[in-house]
């Protein structure tokens, strides 16, 4: 593997890392407003999933 491919890696697993984060924190901001399930909750909840399954592959190819 390319030092360039592995740079590129490293860059990706962390921006993907803080698309989790920065969802879940408007996750937590939309049930700490709502305080019960709401519609508006399954669009971050869909994109986090695909998010953790981008890291894990992600994860899984860089070893």
């Amino acid at each position: 593997m390319s030092s360039a491919d592995f740079d590129v890696k490293i860059k990706l697993i962390i921006l993907v890392s803080i698309g989790i984060l920065v969802l879940l924190g408007i996750l937590l901001g939309l049930l700490h407003r709502d305080r019960h399930f709401s519609k508006y909750l399954v669009g971050p909840l869909g994109v986090i999933v695909v998010l953790v399954a981008i890291l894990e592959s992600l994860l899984t190819i860089h070893q």
